[in-house]
């Protein structure tokens, strides 16, 4: 399926083109005459070139020197990039930056949206990926062979070259790469004898790729590289792909992010866990971390990805309960306040929380260990509670009164579960506080 507005756009053009479906034989009889880039007619190099069109939108309108068979091979150029990508190409209304698409001896056009009318030539109309070749322009990208990185790949040979086509062959040092490799397959690079003054070749493919001579220059179709980037640039018709997630399981105690593998994270926009929000950061196209709400419920968590383009499947990331529970809290108690005091444990078990005042060997061993090693020969029950979706049981503890200050207090608690009771109980770590 394709958008509505280039439904709408392309259907125009089908309708003109019904009336004379095929190309002139003096358009078809036209030399391949290459391609000249305006350079110089956008200031600010982005992507590999100018500024993007907004949303991928691209408004045009033809001259009245395209022909009805010129428009289908126009529309067929814009198919070749519009079912890969989200770029739409729509028929200007009252669009203020448009592109005017008109009949000429050279293809040319400017690098990305100039602001206002812009002029895209085309006169290879017969030859599909030289069309597409000026549209990639238009989208906002300069020739492959004019990357940065660009003489570590193939040597210009300048004695070859029609000093009027010399511009073409310079390097843009602005022009971002993406990081992606150098595409000798691009559909936006020369061809080895392009604009050559003496028919000599004007490229050559250095070592060790010097494989791909027989590459460069081709025009039968977008490369996996072009495509790319015009994702990147533009985004996908498709929403991201979550691969796998690491880790796949996390306790709600210590939850805090986890790093989603897979495709097109670059063009997330949103990202959700259990439905709901959640902050990540995108590590790359292939890598991004989610953060995890603060002590999440305890359970399966499925989290998605969004993108312009939809959500993506969800990946299932399983919250656990700590195991053997954990007891957190300061280091004093008072008499004149409360204190608050944590159990980290599984969601809806019974809690309670012992106190004792010595280490001497218990009389009641085998029922609760306080002490690391040693059980205590008293202990009392200080609180009770139940642990809460997350795990968490929070309670509040005020010092014994009249304790004397300094006096040491190791409290310990047991977690089970009172539908399954079983023994030994789940015993946390002993905390100890003294008395203040």
């Amino acid at each position: 399926m394709h958008p509505p507005s280039l439904l709408c756009a392309l259907s125009l053009i089908g309708a003109i083109a019904a009336q004379a479906p095929q190309l002139t034989p003096e358009v078809l009889g036209r030399p391949t005459v290459g391609c000249v880039a305006a350079v110089g007619s956008s200031s600010q190099a982005r992507l590999f070139g100018g500024q993007a069109w907004v949303g991928g939108v691209v408004p045009f309108t033809l001259h009245p020197t395209v022909s009805p068979a010129m428009a289908v091979s126009l529309q067929s150029a814009m198919l070749e990039i519009t079912t890969r990508t989200r770029v739409r190409f729509v028929l200007r209304t009252t669009e203020p930056d448009y592109v005017l698409v008109r009949d000429a001896t050279i293809n040319s056009s400017p690098i990305g949206r100039q602001g206002g009318l812009q002029v895209l030539y085309l006169a290879n109309w017969n030859a599909t990926f030289e069309v597409v070749h000026a549209l990639m322009h238009v989208l906002g990208f300069w020739h492959e062979h004019q990357r940065p990185d660009r003489d570590t790949f193939v040597q210009i040979q300048a004695a070859n070259v029609d000093p009027a086509r010399a511009v073409e062959f310079a390097v843009v040092p602005l022009g971002s790469t993406y990081n992606l490799p150098y595409d000798f397959g691009s559909v936006m690079h020369f061809g080895a004898t392009e604009a050559s003054s003496n028919g000599s070749p004007t490229m050559i493919v250095l070592p060790p790729n010097q494989s791909q001579q027989a590459s460069i220059g081709q025009r039968l179709q977008l490369s996996p590289g072009d495509v790319e980037v015009l994702r990147r640039t533009y985004g996908s018709l498709v929403p991201p792909l979550i691969v796998s997630a690491t880790p796949s399981s996390v306790t709600s105690y210590r939850a805090s992010a986890i790093t989603l593998t897979g495709e097109r994270f670059d063009e997330a926009s949103r990202v959700l866990f259990r439905g709901a929000a959640a902050s990540y950061q995108v590590l790359s196209p292939t890598q991004l971390r989610v953060t995890l709400p603060l002590l999440p419920a305890i359970g399966p968590a499925p989290i998605s990805v969004e993108s312009g383009a939809g959500l993506s499947q969800p990946v299932v990331v399983q919250v656990t309960g700590l195991d053997p529970p954990q007891l957190e809290g300061p280091p004093v108690l008072n008499s004149q306040f409360s204190i608050p005091f944590r159990v980290y444990s599984s969601n809806g078990r019974q809690i309670l929380l012992l106190a004792a005042f010595n280490n001497s060997p218990s009389i009641a061993s085998g029922i609760v260990s306080l002490g690391i090693g040693n059980n205590f020969s008293a202990y009392g029950e200080v609180a009770t509670g139940i642990a809460d979706a997350s795990g968490q049981w929070l309670t509040n503890l005020t010092g014994p009164s009249g304790l004397p200050s300094g006096t040491s207090i190791w409290l310990q608690a047991v977690s089970f579960d009172l539908a399954n009771f079983t023994l030994p109980l789940a015993v946390t770590n002993v905390l100890p506080v003294r008395a203040f």
